[in-house]
């Protein structure tokens, strides 16, 4: 309760209420016991306030791990891209090596996309692509990536499981689980050693072996293991490894992400990932994908410009940041079609006014300042509402779920695009909207 005292402060206070009897029936009297809080009250917001004191250092400091070890990985692809660029626009290289040049430039660029995937992966904003696609394919294909990122002195053992074994999986995530398992292999093997990547089909009992794989139901599944002859997982440590920002690594080399990334994809899918290791002896990860006989759909890294692509019509791109802008334009135009570029949408909307009759798609980024894509498409469809729309964003799930509550027909092209996927997603629009119309 609280009382006030004479000069109309709040006191807080404690009663406790005491029945004096003489016999069972009887009340005597009564007393009481009053404690005033004042102090107690005062510790416990200075206790509050100590406390969220620490969880915002605790998020600053998890935040600033979290950068570091981004800033590493971007600078080293930065490095990549700018090295290989470089040999490229020398004058004296010759055209064999400047293709290659330019193919190691392509590859960097695609891996510095799946990191920001991998980020918004972290993060629960991005969608998964799932493809039906052959798991021992998948290995194949990433393991000389993966004995260059290891070094030579690990010998790289490959055991896949005869046939096929398929499953509905986003590529990008189950290759990021695989170079993430197979990089703190390499972490525990500094001295060299065995790394096994083994593929299997199996059929689980479920409850049976609760104990071993938790949360897994019964049925089959695609066994990936990767198994190292490194140090080991000590016994108390082993329980943390899942957890996000746990290390054992120095700050300079971890940040503590690799397995909870891993944890939380391999959940995405609907699997699980058990892990055995020996202090001293090694240890093996364990990752279980659902069996899925889904239709295949193996991308490779096909040079987009081999696959000709032709269109015609007239494009109002928005987009805000030049050099995007400025690749967007270009790959539209060498193939045959007419755009109209603003950097932003209130130019997006004077453009339209102007040219009204002509534009036949409007391929606009989510994100941009004065005015943002929805806004502008919103505007623009008031004058014609038939007119078919492409949202291009570098965001992902719940940001792209806001703009569908905004209704009408819509596609989005995820950053980063390439030549391939924008002209096949602007020739669809244009030609779904001419039969709806």
């Amino acid at each position: 309760m609280r009382l006030r005292n004479a000069s109309g402060s709040d006191i807080p206070t404690s009663l406790t209420l005491l029945v004096h009897r003489s016999a069972p029936a009887a009340i005597d009297f009564y007393s009481f016991i009053m404690s005033d809080l004042t102090e107690r009250k005062a510790a416990e917001v200075r206790h509050n306030l100590l406390e969220a004191e620490l969880r915002q250092s605790q998020k600053m400091e998890a935040v600033g791990l979290l950068a570091g070890g981004v800033a590493h990985d971007f600078n080293n692809l930065l490095q990549v891209i700018l090295g290989y660029t470089s040999l490229a626009l020398d004058r004296e290289t010759m055209t064999k090596e400047r293709d290659v040049a330019l193919q190691e430039v392509k590859k960097a660029a695609r891996k510095a996309a799946q990191l920001t995937s991998q980020l918004l992966a972290f993060g629960r904003r991005q969608p998964l692509q799932k493809v039906g696609t052959d798991i021992n394919r998948l290995i194949a294909d990433s393991l000389e990536m993966i004995r260059r990122l290891i070094g030579a002195n690990i010998e790289v053992v490959l055991r896949q499981s005869p046939g096929s074994c398929p499953a509905n999986v986003d590529r990008g995530q189950i290759e990021q689980v695989l170079l993430n398992l197979c990089v703190n292999a390499r972490d525990a093997m500094p001295e060299g050693g065995r790394l096994t990547v083994e593929t299997s089909v199996v059929e689980w009992p479920g409850n049976a072996n609760a104990s071993e794989v938790p949360g897994l139901a019964a049925g089959r599944y695609v066994r990936i293991t990767v198994q190292d002859t490194g140090s080991g997982i000590p016994a108390e440590i082993l329980p943390h490894i899942f957890e996000p920002f746990f290390t054992t690594k120095p700050k300079e080399r971890g940040t503590g992400l690799g397995l909870s990334v891993v944890y939380g994809i391999v959940e995405q899918h609907g699997g699980s990932i058990r892990v055995e290791s020996v202090h001293g002896k090694g240890s093996s990860f364990h990752v279980f994908l659902p069996y899925e006989n889904a239709p295949t759909a193996e991308p490779t890294l096909d040079n987009e410009l081999s696959r000709r692509r032709f269109g015609s019509g007239t494009i109002l791109l928005a987009e805000d940041e030049e050099a995007v802008r400025s690749l967007a334009t270009k790959l539209l135009t060498r193939v045959g079609f007419t755009v109209l570029a603003a950097a932003d949408g209130e130019e997006a909307v004077r453009l339209f006014v102007e040219n009204r009759a002509s534009i036949d798609l409007l391929l606009m980024d989510v994100m941009m300042p004065r005015m943002g894509g929805p806004e502008a498409v919103h505007r623009i469809h008031q004058l014609r509402p038939e007119l078919p729309v492409i949202y291009a964003s570098g965001f992902g799930g719940d940001h792209l779920r806001d703009i569908g509550k905004l209704g009408g027909q819509f596609d989005i092209l995820q950053k980063p695009y390439g030549q391939a996927d924008l002209i096949d997603r602007v020739n669809s629009a244009i030609r779904s909207a001419k039969l709806r119309n």
